[in-house]
């Protein structure tokens, strides 16, 4: 699934209040991503992420340190120190990095697990 075509930046601008308009697909480690910016770079840019493969060791490597779980967002969910949030839902783990906003990162996490499923 193209993220950027799932959650089209429109969305994302309604969700963060961010101006991006600038969607670029891509790949992290086996996952799929799509990074939202705006077109001078002058914000702080998003991006979203899954995999459909290693949520439940992915989880276990990350789950670690200062952070703050989440209920209501997929299976699990967690903020961490660092402005990333992690969610599984079902076999899939999701990361939103970029924002900090916690509220913002739940609801584009809210979002994505809502269009993969």
């Amino acid at each position: 699934m193209n993220i950027c075509t799932a959650v089209p930046p429109a969305t994302v601008v309604q969700l963060t209040g961010k101006q991006y308009t600038v969607a670029t697909p891509g790949t992290i480690g086996v996952g799929i991503s799509c990074a939202y910016d705006d077109v001078d770079s002058s914000d702080d840019g998003v991006t979203l992420s899954y995999a459909t493969s290693g949520a439940e060791d992915t989880w276990k490597a990350v789950h670690t340190g200062s952070l703050t779980d989440i209920s209501g967002v997929g299976d699990k969910a967690f903020w961490d120190n660092t402005n990333t949030l992690y969610a599984v839902s079902g076999s899939t783990i999701i990361q939103i990095n970029g924002l900090d906003s916690q509220s913002a990162s739940t609801a584009l996490a809210k979002t994505l697990i809502a269009a993969l499923h």
